[in-house]
């Protein structure tokens, strides 16, 4: 799908205000360091007051905007926006000032709205500053659309007070936290008590801790994360502990714990609210509900590898996908509750074996988490990093595809009977080698047709056949044949549409697998 075909990296010249219909917008071009903030922080009249509070500020596609000091919002709603028409995302990154000191984009004072561009706090030395926003006022609404956020040292949005309203939509979120510091990377951070959350159709990938993370004695009324592809995040998905109502539905989850033992291997935690955090977010305890339904979860057998070599510790499979700690009084919906099974993404981003170990080291024997002995998440891949003769290069593009095929299970798998991630990856027919498969050139065993309907047969070339078992995605086994010279269809109109795998023994003993889809 080229998902970010608008994207790309460099600057023009020039700040003008364009009024259209009853919206002030007013043009800024990267045609300085700090050009962002002066056009915002300078948009005053005479007596020091907005000249219009509802002004949206436009960046121009291909252009580089390096911020000094935080973009402040106080008393009023700030909106910034990307230019329409072709060209690629605008690119906000905090600069290096004097005495080499750099700081976050963003603090919110009022109410934030991004839409369209990519936000990195992650200088041009490679200094990770901890947050991309610090919202701090009362009850403030941010929203996320068509961003990319690409590098963070703790989080995208860390909350400080309370009331707060977060809503990201068809947004990518990547290398968020230290390797060497898992426990510091979470997308969006609760300090204080929360009004909602909502997380839809979005990518992440290359988080150190979790997607949601609320702090002890806290609590959030809503939180909805739905239709998001989710890649590689070291220690928990998320966190619904103290949410009044928690909805987690048609997401793809693939190594969503790979730092398995550090928190029991779960993906999701759902915990009952206690009567006071219940009255923190003006609900009764008896109205919780929480609904986790049609979700995906796979981890790629290089990660358990990784994890059988380095410590003893229970397979991730083996483990508790969601902890329900105490909450069988909870009105919860989880049926269909969970799959599992291989997914390959087309083209997806690496996980390295020796990015795993590190922060398994550190974790269980550094003294000091600070140490590093852990490698960082490889941002060779973000644009402030495709520097040739100290040049940027441009135009750049997203450099993964999420996009998975058809044929796969998880492409039916969603409440809707569609594909479960984030929607915008147009599947596609490609060679898909998963991590329950080999490469089947000239395959002694030959299934057809496949993909099956309402059955198949099975030849073993200069064999006769013994034996047939099918298995499900789990490895167990879901039907059974035998006999001397096993010929004929064999019937699967009874089983779900999904990918099976065949293993057949000959009359000599040997046994051979391979892959069946049920269409």
């Amino acid at each position: 799908m080229n998902i970010l075909r608008y994207i790309a990296v460099i600057a023009c010249v020039m700040t003008s205000a364009i009024a259209f219909g009853q919206t002030r917008t007013v043009e800024v071009l990267p045609d300085s360091i700090g050009a962002l903030n002066f056009a915002i922080l300078g948009d005053t009249t005479e007596t020091g007051a907005r000249v219009d509070s509802s002004t949206i500020y436009i960046l121009k596609r291909n252009g580089v905007y390096k911020t000094v000091g935080e973009i402040r919002n106080p008393g009023f709603d700030l909106t910034i926006r990307a230019e329409e028409g072709a060209g690629s995302m605008p690119i906000i990154q905090p600069a290096v000032v004097t005495g080499g000191i750099s700081v976050r984009p963003f603090t919110a004072l009022g109410n934030l709205t991004l839409e369209g561009v990519y936000v990195t706090s992650i200088d041009d030395l490679g200094t990770y500053i901890n947050r991309i926003v610090r919202a701090q006022a009362d009850n403030i609404r941010i929203t996320f659309r068509d961003c990319w956020f690409d590098g963070s040292g703790q989080s995208v949005v860390r909350f400080d007070n309370v009331g707060a309203k977060v809503y990201m939509e068809n947004c990518i979120v990547s290398h968020i936290g230290r390797t060497f510091v898992p426990n510091n990377g979470r997308v969006i951070d609760f300090r204080t008590n929360a009004d909602s959350l909502v997380l839809v159709n979005n990518t992440f990938f290359n988080i150190t801790q979790r997607l949601m993370r609320v702090s002890a004695g806290r609590a959030v009324r809503y939180a909805n994360i739905s239709n998001n592809t989710i890649v590689n995040v070291a220690q928990l998905v998320a966190d619904f502990e103290q949410c009044a109502e928690s909805r987690f539905v048609d997401n793809l989850v693939v190594n969503g714990v790979f730092l398995g033992n550090s928190r029991g291997g779960e993906m999701l935690d759902l915990v009952p609210l206690t009567p006071a955090n219940a009255d923190l977010v003006d609900v009764d305890q008896d109205d919780q509900s929480a609904e986790v339904t049609n979700n995906w979860f796979h981890t790629t057998p290089g990660v358990l590898e990784v994890w059988a070599d380095s410590i003893s510790s229970v397979p991730l499979y083996d483990s508790v996908l969601v902890a329900f700690t105490g909450i069988d009084s909870l009105d919860l919906i989880a049926e269909p509750f969970t799959f599992m099974g291989p997914v390959q993404f087309k083209t997806p981003p690496p996980l390295p074996q020796n990015t795993i170990e590190g922060m398994i080291f550190d974790q269980l024997f550094a003294d000091n988490l600070d140490n590093g002995s852990a490698p960082n998440w490889n941002f060779n891949t973000s644009p402030f990093f495709l520097v040739n003769d100290a040049t940027i290069q441009f135009p750049w593009q997203f450099p993964f595809d999420f996009s998975y095929s058809p044929s796969s299970p998880a492409a039916v798998a969603s409440s809707t009977g569609g594909p479960v991630g984030d929607p915008r990856w147009e599947l596609e027919e490609f060679n898909v080698i998963t991590g329950f498969d080999r490469v089947w050139e000239d395959h002694p065993v030959l299934l057809y047709p496949n993909p099956a309907k309402e059955n198949f047969e099975v030849v073993l070339e200069g064999e006769s056949v013994r034996h047939i078992e099918i298995l499900d995605v789990r490895g167990l086994t879901i039907g059974s044949f035998e006999g001397d010279n096993l010929t004929g269809a064999i019937d699967i109109s009874e089983f779900n549409n999904g990918l099976y795998f065949v293993r057949v023994t000959d009359v000599r003993g040997n046994t051979f697998t391979n892959r069946l889809i049920k269409r």
